[in-house]
């Protein structure tokens, strides 16, 4: 095939069934009848798998079929017939269901007439489209009303026309359908058989009657014979149904046997030799590929049951499942080991599957890849390249006469930089110049453009106009030529993960002589997210001037200037260049008129070489003329002609003021020059465009580094000198803080008496007491008061103050570092935090073996005082490597769930773009959003929208040869009706001149000054443009922050000790599965007023609280008493509930606990019976005995118990035991200390007596609290916790309806509470409750709040676009696999994951892809219709 000549076949849609035996026979060039590949002599069989009727095996034979060779044969399908019909293991699954669903008896579906015609036409409703009707039709058949389903489905189709509905409805019906419960026939009454599947195996539980005895049901093998059976039975019985449960089929091939396609097989297509090439040994062997010899086993299988001379059933069924079992190979392999396995599942699935892999995601020739080196030399959007690299990336450019010297002279230099490695005839012949001499190369390039001449973007034969005479097409002269990369050349350069569009942007190109690395400026390196640390990147060349050009205009870095997370700049200067923009522009700094040149010169160098340059007067005339440095900023900005208007705060505290491009004051730090918005960078580019925000981003860079050069910048130790009184003030504020934080913390424990206790209980269990979280918040305010009045007196008493101390100047500029950072090297380290929270002990009750257990001291629980400049001690060190190691952790973790997380919201997104009517729709029509987030406005063209004053200062239009503004442009106030504007519907809002969102009407109206004349035209301008694929920024935009998001719980001390869920859990609990039960559900409301002291207690008993937390204290005593000759383990428990819940705690114990503890201790005896470790009771008789001899001496006796004494109290409390010492025993007055199994109470503590078997030894208390935990006390309201502060209620484990609970007696928590100001963070508590629309904002709320504790902000068009697609059917989608039932198109899904899967159901589905998402364009080759591809150039062809 020519490639110049491109076919005129384009790919429409696609449809995924099941081809028919006679559709494989038509389309099979050979039946395959012989297992044998090869003769003795190495040549293929006739008739065999290498046949070479089925492709080109090897370069030098040619095909059978076709005659072409090598790569030119496609390759040709074969078959093999089968001799008995056997399951198609893809569909064998959806049978074995369909059969279930079947009566063996009258061979009609179990349901009965009614009920099976009511399914059916539901599905006839949803397949014209009338998705409504068929919910109507679902709920009537659920009432069972089969009349008026057919009476609405009459109507229905009488009256409104069908349209195409995609295939998810219906297969969610037939789904539901094939999955009824099994019951008794209503046509015949037959009872229901067990059938079951296993290994493509059906089994029917058949009733069998011996002759004596009584009858009895085994499962019996359902051959595909027998199967085909049923299947033409039934269909005969329910054709109508079964062609709605599979229209698909059923348009294809109607009658009785139009199913047996779909579930069993008869012949097996064989794909060509190109597929499964076979390997050629060193020995001359030649080994056939794995899939190959599945196929020949499947013909000798068929072979033998042909040939079988055993012609009994159990033979010919034996044979039979061999044969099925082959064929299953074919689809499925159960091959352990992955190198063997070689089925249809393991070639599709997983990342090394064919979609993920060879069609999602390839690699490409014509890139480069090496490691990056910083060059502030070259412009920002340049990309250094070594020679070597412009050798080998190659560009294919057309012969013109504007291009012909040029081509010449680098076909004759040919290998010799620059100049080409090959050329192209008119046939397509490729001519390497690389190993023939000049004098051959000098003669090719006099073929140029000598026999024809050809158009630079000629693509086919038809572009090319041949002058003279018409030749044959070979004898024209050289049509391309492959060149070397030159500078100027466009390329596309990209770092790993591309987590956003800003990672692949389009360079133009710098070809660097003497560098072996690629090439990048700073400015870049934010977008890339690239440090210069061995990160490699890759650089990709266009070879066609399509990508060129979009390469250039579209891609390019100045197209790419601001972020769409958020609409702010992603490109700005960093580091050096910033603290040299802050020091250059002080007061203090003035430069002779050749340092002042020299600047100017190195700035512009490249930039404005066609014009003179305007310089400044100087700022100084006498005793020597002398410039600042903020006149060589402002000679930048007059000789690039940016004559611009602006005021803005910056990082020092001062007003940066730029009049007409003249720098009046200010610094310019990284709130003007680095990626901040509304700084000078971004008000150029918004005013003169992303061209003139790279050429003054490069000037300005060359300018500081000249400066740089120049004046030199550096930190040394005088930067970080502490004056001795304000060390000694330090010391002073260290002492009095750790003296403060070991108050807070004895206060606390003195307060709570069983901190210690239930700390180190928590420390055992290898967990964190509510206890410990209370007393660390507490700490946490003590520890950060005293570190922030160290820092303050440390950076106060800094021996070098403002900007002359350069580490401060670097700091405060936003170069590099925080206050945080500075702090920590001259004054403290500050408070160590691992998961939120303080050090945590280890189960002896320290956090380092050096501390006592137990210590209060902050230093014991991670608080360093001291200082990076002087050195840290070994524990505080340790502590700080442990808070290291967290984020080091946390960071390697949170990368494959946040990228996973991307890739679902990525995969749902993909075909998400703005129509031309501004709508924002999905690949199979459905509308997400009629107005792009709801106002029409692309996120990156947000940001100045509103900023009238700013474009009123900045007019697009001012005075010739003057800096005065066109007054007569402007409006003194903002006045929309005047301008002509109105507020309405967006829908199509571009073709309605005037129409604006409200928002934007507003500002208008209540700016002080607007540009007349420009209101409507720039928010035309903000719009999104149609084509844009909105749903890929959206999950890039919420994907990407997600990396920096690192805590998973955060603990709120003030509201009854809770842990929220945040951070990636957080964000899956919304968007990937949108939990239906959260794990953290909590409701915040306004308050009435608040809480009278009744109501407040009340609120503090009242909820659904666990006994556990009801209680102050609790403690165990276990004894051992010898009764009756056996040995009783007595437990007596004492709890203490807080004040007013004794009652309610000891009715919860006497109704659950005991027989809560009971099953408790059969577990653990169980577990330990496996174990082998228990005790028999004989055992621990002769250990007691043996306790008797050695007690001869009465206080010997009492010092042994006393020391061999189990207090279960004593020994849990200390948390060091993991064992119980032998328990006391006595004999004397058992029968007043052994007592019955009870709970009383005193009206202050409960009593509990429990007996435990002896059999065993463990810690009791632990399991108690455990049981006690899971034990809740109902108080007649449906929350768990309630509390109030700050001026609302917050409710924990609650729903909407718990704000109507009673509070008390007499008040409603309604009555406390302002209901309509109720929040609830569970989505699906508030679509139940007050529907979908609501719902709608809880997700663009929750979403948005998760991102807010992090300091992150995502545009509200991102969530809204999100929320609306995950609520666009009328329920809450999740960003998952399961979704996919519910939408998304054949290609979109199989390309997910579970590609078999979701392929199966396709096919059995007949489902049809429009190939509109970019996922099923990619798949066969067809340029996914989205950005400048969804429009196309229509040609008026005259007849």
């Amino acid at each position: 095939m020519n490639k110049e000549r491109p076919l005129l076949f384009r790919a429409q849609r696609m449809h995924l069934h099941m081809l028919t035996p006679q559709e494989i026979k038509n389309q099979s060039v050979l039946k395959i009848v012989d297992s044998e590949i090869y003769d003795d002599l190495g040549h293929a069989i006739v008739g065999g798998l290498y046949d070479q009727r089925l492709g080109s095996s090897d370069i030098s034979e040619a095909c059978g079929t076709c005659r072409q060779r090598g790569n030119a044969c496609p390759g040709h399908f074969g078959h093999i017939d089968l001799p008995l019909p056997v399951y198609n293991p893809m569909t064998c699954d959806t049978l074995a269901r369909l059969i279930r669903q079947t009566c063996l008896g009258c061979f009609r579906f179990r349901m009965g007439k009614d009920e099976a015609a009511g399914a059916a036409a539901q599905m006839h409703l949803a397949r014209c489209g009338h998705e409504i009707q068929a919910s109507k039709a679902g709920e009537l058949l659920r009432r069972k009303k089969y009349d008026k389903i057919q009476e609405l489905l009459t109507e229905t189709l009488k009256n409104t026309p069908s349209t195409d509905l995609p295939e998810n409805t219906t297969h969610n019906l037939r789904t539901r359908f094939l999955s009824t419960p099994q019951r008794a026939c209503l046509w015949c009454g037959e009872s229901e058989k067990k059938i079951t599947l296993s290994s493509m195996r059906i089994s029917v539980e058949r009733e069998h009657r011996p002759k004596e005895g009584v009858p009895v049901s085994r499962g019996e093998l359902l051959l595909p014979v027998e199967a085909i059976q049923i299947i033409q039975k039934l269909t005969q019985n329910e054709e109508a149904v079964l062609s709605e449960l599979f229209s698909g089929m059923y348009q294809k091939l109607q009658g009785a046997n139009f199913l047996i396609p779909m579930f069993f097989i008869e012949a097996v297509a064989v794909t060509s030799n190109q597929s499964r090439p076979a390997s050629r040994l060193p020995t001359d062997a030649i080994v056939p590929s794995l899939k190959t010899g599945i196929y020949q086993n499947i013909i000798r299988i068929a072979m033998d049951l042909f040939n079988l001379q055993d012609k009994s059933s159990k033979a010919i069924t034996s044979s039979y499942i061999r044969l099925q079992d082959a064929v299953g190979e074919l689809f499925s392999s159960r091959e352990s080991d992955k190198a063997k396995a070689f089925g249809v599942r393991q070639i599709i699935e997983k990342k090394d599957g064919l979609f993920r892999k060879h069609i999602m995601g390839k690699r490409v020739n014509y890139i480069a890849r090496s490691v990056i080196s910083p060059d502030p030399a070259i412009a920002v959007h340049e990309v250094g390249l070594p020679v070597e690299f412009a050798k080998k990336l190659t560009v294919p450019e057309g012969v013109s006469p504007v291009n012909i010297e040029a081509l010449r002279k680098a076909v004759e230099n040919g290998p010799v930089y620059p100049g080409a490695e090959f050329v192209e005839d008119a046939t397509g012949k490729m001519i390497s110049l690389e190993h023939i001499t000049p004098e051959k190369r000098e003669h090719i390039a006099r073929q140029l453009l000598t026999a024809a001449s050809f158009n630079a973007h000629a693509s086919t034969d038809a572009d090319v106009h041949v002058q003279g005479p018409l030749q044959p097409l070979s004898s024209l002269s050289i049509r391309r030529v492959w060149r070397h990369m030159r500078t100027g050349d466009y390329v596309l350069v990209n770092r790993q993960p591309s987590l956003h569009r800003v990672s692949m942007m389009g360079h133009r190109v710098r070809i660097l002589p003497r560098e072996r690395t690629i090439r990048l400026h700073y400015v870049n390196c934010n977008s890339y997210n690239a440090d210069f640390d061995g990160d490699e990147m890759n650089v990709h060349c266009p070879q066609n001037i399509v990508a060129q050009v979009e390469a250039e205009e579209i891609c390019a870095t100045d197209k790419c200037f601001i972020s769409a997370t958020n609409g702010a700049p992603v490109r700005g200067h960093v580091q050096d260049h910033v603290v040299m923009g802050t020091l250059f522009l002080q007061r203090c700094i003035f430069l002779p008129r050749d340092e002042y040149a020299q600047m100017l010169v190195t700035a512009l160098e490249e930039i404005q070489q066609h014009r003179r340059w305007v310089l400044e007067k100087p700022a100084i005339l006498r005793p020597a003329r002398l410039y600042t440095g903020a006149q060589c900023v402002t000679g930048v900005m007059q000789n690039l002609r940016m004559d611009i208007s602006l005021a803005a705060r910056t990082k020092l505290g001062d007003d940066f003021i730029l009049r007409n491009g003249t720098v009046i004051s200010g610094a310019l730090d990284k709130s003007q020059i680095g990626t901040a918005s509304y700084g000078l960078i971004h008000a150029v580019h918004e005013r003169y465009g992303g061209r003139a925000a790279n050429s003054l981003l490069t000037a300005l860079g060359r300018l500081f580094n000249r400066a740089l050069i120049v004046r030199g910048h550096s930190c040394t130790m005088d930067d970080l000198v502490v004056r001795p009184e304000a060390e000694k003030q330090r010391r002073v504020q260290i002492e009095e803080g750790l003296v403060a934080g070991s108050t807070v913390s004895c206060s606390y424990m003195g307060s709570n008496m069983t901190y210690l206790q239930d700390t180190a209980r928590a420390a055992g269990r290898g967990e964190v007491s509510a206890e410990k979280k209370d007393l660390d918040a507490e700490m946490r305010a003590s520890t950060s008061d005293c570190a922030s009045q160290v820092l303050e007196t440390a950076g106060s008493g800094l021996s070098v103050q403002g900007l002359r101390n350069n580490m401060r100047a670097m700091v405060i500029s936003g170069a590099k570092g925080s206050l945080v950072n500075l702090g920590q090297i001259v004054a403290m380290l500050g408070q160590q935090e691992l998961e939120g929270l303080r050090v945590p002990l280890m189960p002896t009750g320290r956090t380092l073996p050096t501390f006592c257990p137990l210590e209060p001291t902050p230093r014991a629980h991670g608080f360093i005082s001291q200082r990076f400049l002087t050195g840290v001690h070994p524990e505080e060190f340790y502590f700080h490597c442990m808070a290291g190691r967290e984020g080091l952790i946390d960071t390697a973790v949170k990368t494959s769930r946040s990228g996973y997380l991307q890739r679902c919201l990525i995969k749902h997104l993909e075909g998400l773009r703005v129509e031309v009517d501004g709508s924002v729709r999905d690949a199979t029509g459905s509308v997400i959003q009629m107005v792009y987030g709801e106002d029409g406005v692309h996120p990156e063209k947000a940001a100045y929208l509103h900023k009238h004053e700013f474009f009123a200062e900045n007019p697009s239009q001012k005075r010739q040869n003057t800096g005065i503004k066109d007054s007569g442009s402007l409006q003194s106030a903002g006045n929309a009706s005047a301008a002509g504007l109105t507020a309405g519907d967006l829908y199509n809002a571009r073709s309605v001149p005037g129409r604006v969102s409200e928002k934007y009407l507003a500002s208008i109206n209540a700016a002080k000054a607007v540009e007349k004349g420009t209101e409507w035209k720039r928010y035309a301008q903000a719009s999104v443009d149609p084509g844009e694929a909105v749903g890929i920024l959206a999950a890039q935009s919420v994907g990407e922050p997600s990396t920096q998001m690192t805590l998973n719980t955060f603990h709120l001390a003030g509201v009854g000790g809770k842990n929220v869920t945040l951070g990636m859990p957080r964000l899956k609990e919304i968007v990937m599965h949108a939990t239906k039960k959260i794990k953290t559900p909590v409701i915040t409301v306004q308050a009435h007023r608040p809480p009278t002291p009744e109501e407040e207690r009340a609120l503090t008993i009242s909820g659904r609280r666990s006994v556990l937390s009801l209680l102050t204290d609790i403690s165990v005593d276990e004894q051992v008493f010898m009764h009756n000759g056996d040995l009783v383990r007595q437990l007596n428990i004492v709890a203490t509930p807080v004040p007013g819940a004794v009652l309610a705690v000891e009715t919860a114990i006497r109704r659950d606990f005991f027989s809560k503890f009971s099953r408790s201790m059969l577990a653990f005896l169980k577990s330990l019976s496996h174990q082998e470790i228990t005790e028999t009771a004989r055992e621990i008789k002769e250990d007691v005995a043996q306790m008797k001899e050695g007690d001869t001496d009465e206080e010997e006796s009492s010092e042994s118990e006393s020391e061999s004494e189990v207090s279960a109290d004593a020994s849990e409390k200390s948390g060091e035991e993991d064992e119980m010492a032998p328990a006391e025993v006595s004999e004397e007055g058992c029968a007043d200390h052994v007592r019955e199994p009870s709970c009383t109470s005193d009206g202050e503590k409960v009593y509990v007596t429990l007996h435990a078997s002896v059999a065993y030894r463990t810690l009791y208390l632990p399991r108690i609290e455990s049981i006690l935990g899971a034990m809740y006390i109902e108080t007649g309201v449906s929350y768990e916790n309630c509390s109030y502060g700050e001026g609302q209620y917050v409710v924990q484990q609650g729903g909407l309806h718990s704000l109507f609970d009673r509070v008390g007696s007499e008040s409603l928590l309604c009555d406390l509470a302002n209901v309509e100001t109720a929040r609830s963070n569970s989505i699906w508590e508030t679509y139940n409750v007050l529907g979908v629309e609501a719902a709608r904002s809880a997700i663009i709320r929750e979403i948005a709040a998760v991102f807010d504790v992090y300091g992150i902000g995502v545009d509200y068009r991102h969530l809204s676009l999100i929320a609306d697609y995950m609520t666009h059917t009328g329920t809450i989608i999740p960003f998952s696999r399961g979704a996919f039932s519910t939408v998304g198109v054949p290609m979109q899904k199989i390309s997910f994951e579970t590609a078999y899967t979701f392929m199966r159901d396709a096919i059995v589905d007949g489902s049809m892809d429009n190939l509109l998402n970019p996922s099923s364009c990619l798949a066969v080759g067809k340029m996914p219709v989205i950005g400048t591809n969804l429009t196309q150039i229509g040609y008026a062809i005259e007849q």
